[in-house]
């Protein structure tokens, strides 16, 4: 049993938020396209993969009728029915080089839940997720039906060619949130899903091949939360270890311990036949969280997550900083960067593009409540403070870093207490200097924290309970 207990067992530059203390290559960050995906009923995106021709795939879910073109013309689809018009129900979109809808799927059954989209070298699109109720679900979005039985495998991955026509679909692995990466040279996709067990969070871990056949399976003793096919075949992946845990997927064992801490950040890497690669913790873990992972053209490693650096003084919340990491395909290390002062409260995700270059993307706190600070996105010389916002007000941000770690720019976008305005769920960056976010709106929110102007008007005033009542949104940026 691999078990993670700590007893022994075991992913315009803002020229008013950056002032610039060195010389440096200057961005600006121009919103190419925002538009929601959404109508009456609540809606959002929750995944996004940008490929390197500029087209888009989103995946989320929706409610009664939804309008998924951008701009001029439309491209409705209807997810109730005379029996329920309020089902929701999952889809998968594909966006072309001028943001125009190509095609969309929606999952003609509610048990199935969409959560993630990828695509691979060849163009075929990956679709991940889990089932609401126990039993056989419907993977085909076409009027055949392709069923799986997730009465004890009750996550799925389905395989579409590049037109949305389902190739195969598989019930897959027990496991909560399942993540999926996909091999960028058409091998099949890696799953990773949690597995709660009285001994510490375990991760199971499956590889499927390109024609949905399993490779091998294996179990982490860690707390994965995210992972990324490399360019050579294998698989790297990032969570938190309690103490110590079992980092070997295989028969044998390696221990990875915290130096004593409850808690820290690690990375490991898998080849292609599921044996261990390597494995390091963070340097300085204390109290850290590895939360997302991405790799770049050469498999040099990215890896972003949380450090709490300072207890909480009295009822206030703890305060906590980004930490972004680069590491070789080795697992040496290249760099650190760590945000100073204020609170990032989250990290949604990081990716890196064609040149190297670094963006990753969360939430922070407007003001930190404990002493009124920002979070400082520039760990060299300069400044990168984003806007000032009253305690307790939340806000979205993408940073983006060059290979080197030199801070490039920031944008920012914030969240209203009473849950107006936007939540990000995902982002991904394909060709250079191109950004693509999804999430969650609701009301009218003004996405460009500069001198410009980019809304997005939901059907919905406001986001509502568990992000239900908005709309979900699709919005590019270019760096040039």
């Amino acid at each position: 049993m691999k078990n993670g207990n700590g007893v022994g067992g075991g992913r315009e530059a803002r020229s008013g938020c950056v002032a610039e203390a060195l010389e440096r290559r200057q961005l600006l960050a121009a919103s190419m396209a925002a538009f929601t995906i959404g109508g009456a009923g609540g809606d959002n995106a929750r995944d996004v993969y940008a490929d390197r021709r500029n087209g888009t795939y989103v995946a989320g879910d929706f409610t009664g009728r939804v309008d998924f073109q951008k701009g001029v013309g439309a491209h409705v689809v209807n997810a109730g029915s005379k029996a329920d018009p309020s089902q929701r129900l999952s889809y998968v979109a594909k966006y072309g080089r001028n943001g125009s809808v190509e095609w969309v799927r929606a999952f003609d059954d509610a048990n199935v839940h969409v959560s993630g989209v990828e695509v691979d070298s060849a163009g075929h699109v990956y679709v991940s997720g889990g089932l609401t109720v126990a039993g056989p679900a419907d993977l085909d979005p076409s009027r055949r039906r392709v069923l799986v039985d997730g009465t004890t495998a009750p996550n799925f991955v389905a395989k579409f060619t590049a037109n949305g026509k389902l190739i195969w679909g598989r019930s897959v692995g027990r496991g909560q949130g399942m993540r999926m990466a996909v091999d960028p040279n058409g091998g099949g996709v890696f799953l990773a899903g949690l597995d709660y067990s009285y001994e510490g969070p375990d991760t199971n871990l499956v590889r499927l091949d390109s024609a949905g056949e399993f490779v091998w399976g294996g179990r982490v003793g860690t707390f994965v939360q995210d992972l990324v096919a490399g360019r050579r075949g294998g698989v790297f992946l990032t969570g938190t270890v309690q103490g110590s845990g079992d980092v070997d997927p295989g028969p044998g064992e390696r221990l990875l311990a915290t130096g004593g801490r409850p808690a820290g950040s690690y990375v490991q890497a898998i080849d292609a036949d599921g044996a261990l690669a390597w494995a390091t913790v963070d340097g300085d873990s204390r109290n850290t969280r590895g939360r997302a992972v991405a790799v770049d053209a050469f498999d040099n490693v990215v890896v972003a997550g949380t450090r709490q650096y300072r207890r909480p003084r009295g009822n206030d919340d703890a305060p906590f900083s980004l930490v972004l990491q680069k590491l070789d395909r080795t697992g040496t290390p290249v760099w650190r960067r760590e945000t100073v002062g204020g609170s990032v409260l989250g990290v949604t995700g990081v990716d890196a593009d064609e040149t190297g270059d670094v963006v990753v993307g969360g939430t922070y706190r407007g003001q930190n409540l404990v002493d009124g600070t920002r979070p400082d996105f520039d760990a060299g010389p300069g400044e990168a403070l984003p806007p000032a916002a009253g305690g307790g007000v939340d806000a979205v941000f993408l940073a983006r870093y060059g290979a080197d770690g030199t801070f490039e720019d920031l944008d920012t976008a914030r969240l209203e207490v009473d849950l107006t305005g936007v939540v990000l769920s995902a982002f991904a960056s394909g060709r250079a200097g191109r950004v693509v976010a999804v999430g969650a709106v609701g009301g009218s929110v003004d996405l460009d924290d500069g001198p410009g102007v980019t809304t997005l008007t939901a059907a919905s005033p406001v986001l509502g309970f568990q992000l239900r009542d908005g709309d979900g949104f699709v919005w590019e940026l270019a760096y040039v």
